[in-house]
C-alpha cells in the first residue's frame, strides 16, 4: 500500500509540474519566440504544437483529479478527526484545499474551454 501511495504523490505532482510548468512555458517563451516568425509559419507551427500541447495538459489534469481524489479518499478519516481535535487547524486546512480546488477548476475550464488553442490565445506580433 505504501508504494501505491508513493506512486500517487509523484502522480500528483507530475501532473501539476506538468500542468502550470507547460502553461507558463507556453506562455513567456514560447509564444513571445512565435512573435518573431511571419504569420504563416507561426499559424502552421501553433497548430502543431497546439493539438500535442492539449493532448499533454488534458493528462496531466486528470492524473491531477485522479491522484487528489485518491489522496482525498486516503486521507478523509485524518480530516475527520482534526476537525473534532482541533477546529482551528482543521479549518485552515479546509480553506487551503478549497483554494487549491479553487485554483485548479479554473486552470480546468480555461484549458477545456480553449481546446487546441490554448496557445494560440495571444495578441498578435508588433
Amino acid at each position: 500500500m505504501d508504494i501505491l501511495n508513493i506512486i500517487m504523490r509523484i502522480l500528483h505532482v507530475g501532473g501539476a509540474v506538468t500542468l502550470v510548468g507547460g502553461l507558463a512555458f507556453g506562455a513567456l517563451v514560447l509564444l513571445p519566440a512565435l512573435r518573431l516568425t511571419d504569420d504563416a509559419y507561426r499559424k502552421a507551427l501553433l497548430e502543431i504544437i497546439g493539438r500535442r500541447f492539449i493532448v499533454a495538459l488534458h493528462a496531466a489534469m486528470a492524473a491531477l483529479i485522479f491522484s487528489g481524489a485518491y489522496n482525498w479518499h486516503l486521507n478523509f478519516n485524518t480530516y475527520a478527526q482534526l476537525k473534532t481535535a482541533n477546529k482551528t487547524q482543521f479549518m485552515v486546512l479546509q480553506g487551503l484545499l478549497g483554494l487549491k480546488v479553487l485554483l485548479a477548476l479554473i486552470i480546468f475550464a480555461w484549458v477545456i474551454k480553449s481546446g487546441p488553442n490554448v496557445l494560440a490565445q495571444s495578441p498578435p506580433a508588433t
